[in-house]
């Protein structure tokens, strides 16, 4: 149809008549263009939005799972802080076992580091955060940058602290202590125990006991940080509505 108007146009000499039809063809031309470029930017957008929700669903998850085994640890901490406190004071410290008191004196260190496997798959995926989570996205990314290496020289701190502890305890030629599955012990345990109790009620063993005490307490403030910037990401997330 338009063709033969713009035929007949011509044919009948009316150029100014033509020239505006052949405008408004290239108009049309035009808009059919940027409506197909703004239709594909839409679906490319939503298909991003789709990817991103699906990242934000997995790293929900490992959310979750962090809060639970930091809480976890928390409340492991709390024991052996209890315990420890026990150890320091004189009437306590008499009434407890022996073996109770070298597992307390040698509980291993914690170590905790947060899940970030679907973290380092969004990056990797190269996926650009769409507008409408620009901005929680930006608040992920800090999150698993900040305490990645918060957790890492915490932790190394501990293990250096807690390196120093077992040589107090482990390399010294006063109590035989037990470690992992080995049952012989050739200490007569009455010995064993005066030799113990002197230790810790001595100003040397006292001390590396505060210290040890300091380190656990330390470490459970750590790791109620990290729990506590999780659910702050987690409430966030949840505040979606993800399907």
């Amino acid at each position: 149809m338009f063709k033969e108007l713009k035929n007949k146009l011509i044919a009948d000499g009316k150029l100014k008549r033509y020239v505006i039809y052949a405008l408004g063809e290239i108009f049309l031309i035009v808009i059919g263009i940027l409506v197909a470029m703004n239709l594909d930017d839409w679906n490319d957008n939503q298909k991003d939005i789709l990817r991103s929700e699906s990242f934000l669903k997995e790293i929900h998850f490992d959310l979750k799972s962090d809060t639970a085994i930091f809480g976890e640890e928390i409340r492991k901490i709390d024991k052996i802080i209890f315990y420890k406190s026990m150890l320091l004071q004189k009437d306590s410290l008499r009434l407890i076992e022996s073996d109770i008191i070298i597992s307390v004196l040698t509980v291993g260190y914690h170590n905790l580091r947060i899940n970030e496997g679907s973290y380092i798959k969004m990056k990797e995926s190269g996926i650009a955060a769409p507008d409408k989570y620009n901005k929680l996205f930006k608040r992920i990314n800090a999150y698993y940058v900040f305490n990645k290496t918060y957790l890492e020289n915490r932790n190394d701190w501990e293990v250096g602290l807690y390196e120093r502890d077992m040589n107090q305890w482990i390399f010294q030629d006063k109590v035989e202590i037990k470690i992992g599955s080995a049952t012989n012990d050739f200490q007569d345990a009455a010995v064993k125990r005066k030799n113990l109790i002197g230790m810790l009620e001595s100003p040397q063993g006292r001390n590396v006991l505060k210290m040890s005490l300091f380190r656990e307490n330390q470490m459970k403030e750590t790791y109620k940080i990290v729990e506590k910037s999780a659910n702050k990401l987690l409430i966030k997330i949840d505040s979606l509505s993800l399907k």
